[in-house]
């Protein structure tokens, strides 16, 4: 017997035969190339065809480059960018389905204590294309169908993910009416999530509403300021089906209220302010029930699902353009939220490597704990996140570390240091045009060159001179901007 061909091998023959017939003149239009290539490529395996197709076209490249057989190179060559073309059509019609096929292979085929993180970027809202909610009941469907083939064990553990997905959409179509009608109660002090336990934000009328068990005891606890650590760390209660409805119905409440603070609140700042509140929110919700689930050994890959979410809920607010370098953010967090953040959030953020991202969260954290007054630990945060700005060329996220660092050479009274930090910050924001850098890093100057003079005991009058114009530049540039922080500072 012939040992079979692999899926590579048949596609390399797939594109050597469309070559051929093209250089034969058979080949009459390029629908003909699309059709054979419509017939030939499995869903699912888009990545291997475009990697045989890339090293044929380098192939081909080649011999044009060498010389090799000129006439007959150059015709493969055209034949071999008609292929390209088409793959690409391909690409664009048949990318959802593609995208389906992935994600249901690689959670059928990952090792069980896997499957829910892969689940997990399957349903990232981070990706080019995130999946709609008709695209997740079609990833339901399949994940059934293709489960029928496995052991018994295996088929009840993919049709609980299944119905999890199944169970999270019909719980959010519960609540989709009610995404935001507690803003308007009368009880209702503010559009965040403070207030008291009787009138926490959306939570005690969300578990109302819905009727499965966890997400009602979920939205409970947090009404009733309850600790989420705790519940997610009981021995008992959690089983895949629930994680993941419950996966599905926090990631559509919070893209709902954040598209709803983005676009339809009155005031744009203040809607900035809410979406920042609501990515943060939800982030430390899923820290903490990361924290609780790795508690108990056997909900591990709860814990590990739960640090991927929280990641993808840090990575999509790090790359909004509201997204707050320079703190003043915390004001809508109502009872221990920033020190939960702090606490939650430290260890997860050890464990990714170096990104804008992770350099933007940091930044945030750090100005977080200058607030709290544990200056050494902020300082740590800010020299990592400048670092790693300035490896991934994030200027504005450099400028910010240097002012915040210079701010906190203040606060330890090492002025020397602040005001090194502050004239880099105020150099690289005049180069690359950032006028809030600007605006802080002139605030920081003055203010820290003032300190250093009082500290030296230095009385003449150029000294204070040189410091008043910076404030005075820091001044009219707050003002303008509406920074708050560098205006009182001036």
């Amino acid at each position: 017997m012939s040992e079979p061909v692999s899926l590579s091998d048949r596609y390399f023959a797939t594109i050597d035969q469309i070559v051929q017939i093209t250089l034969k003149g058979q080949i009459r239009s390029k629908e003909q190339v699309y059709q054979m290539l419509l017939q030939e490529i499995e869903s699912g395996t888009g990545e291997i065809f475009e990697r045989c197709l890339g090293e044929r076209l380098e192939e081909v490249q080649e011999q044009v480059d060498n010389g090799w057989e000129p006439a007959t190179a150059t015709r493969r060559l055209r034949a071999m960018k008609t292929i390209q073309g088409e793959w690409e059509r391909w690409q664009k019609e048949n990318r959802v389905s593609s995208a389906l096929a992935t994600a249901v292979r690689q959670i059928v085929e990952a090792e069980p204590e896997r499957r829910l993180v892969e689940l997990t970027k399957a349903i990232d809202p981070n990706k080019t294309n995130p999946l709609t909610l008709e695209q997740l009941q079609q990833l339901a469907r399949t994940l059934k169908q293709d489960s029928s083939s496995k052991d018994p064990l295996e088929q009840e553990e993919l049709q609980l993910l299944a119905n999890g997905i199944e169970c999270g959409i019909k719980s959010w179509r519960k609540l989709e009416g009610d995404l935001v009608s507690w803003m308007y109660d009368r009880g209702q002090r503010s559009l965040g999530f403070g207030g008291t336990p009787e009138q926490n934000g959306p939570w005690a009328l969300w578990a109302k509403l819905v009727d499965s068990p966890i997400p009602k005891e979920f939205f409970q606890t947090l009404a009733q300021e309850g600790s989420i650590v705790e519940l997610a760390a009981r021995p008992t209660g959690y089983i895949s089906v629930s994680w993941v409805e419950l996966a599905i119905v926090l990631q559509c409440l919070q893209r709902g209220l954040v598209q709803f603070y983005d676009q339809r609140v009155y005031n744009a700042k203040l809607g900035a302010q809410l979406s920042i509140s609501t990515f943060l929110t939800f982030a430390v919700i899923w820290s903490q029930l990361a924290s609780g689930f790795n508690q108990n050994p056997v909900s591990r890959p709860f814990a590990d699902g739960s640090f991927q979410i929280t990641m993808q809920i840090l990575r999509t607010f790090a790359m909004q353009e509201y997204f707050p370098l320079y703190g003043g953010i915390f004001a809508s967090f109502a009872g221990n939220y920033l020190q939960d953040a702090m606490r939650y959030l430290d260890e997860p953020l050890r464990r990714v490597e170096g990104t804008t991202e992770k350099a933007r969260i940091l930044t945030l954290l750090g100005y977080s704990l200058r607030a709290q007054g544990e200056y050494e630990r902020a300082i740590s945060f800010h020299e990592q996140a400048l670092e790693i700005a300035r490896n991934e060329g994030d200027r504005p996220c450099e400028i910010a570390s240097y002012n915040h660092l210079s701010r906190l050479g203040v606060a330890q009274k090492n002025y020397p240091e602040a005001i090194n930090y502050s004239q880099r910050a105020l150099i690289l924001s005049r180069q690359t045009g950032d006028l809030l850098g600007e605006t802080n890093a002139l605030a920081n100057l003055g203010y820290s060159e003032v300190f250093q003079a009082q500290q030296l005991e230095r009385l003449e009058t150029e000294v204070y001179q040189t410091a008043i114009n910076y404030l005075e530049q820091g001044l009219e540039l707050s003002k303008k901007l509406g920074d708050r922080q560098s205006q009182a500072l001036c």
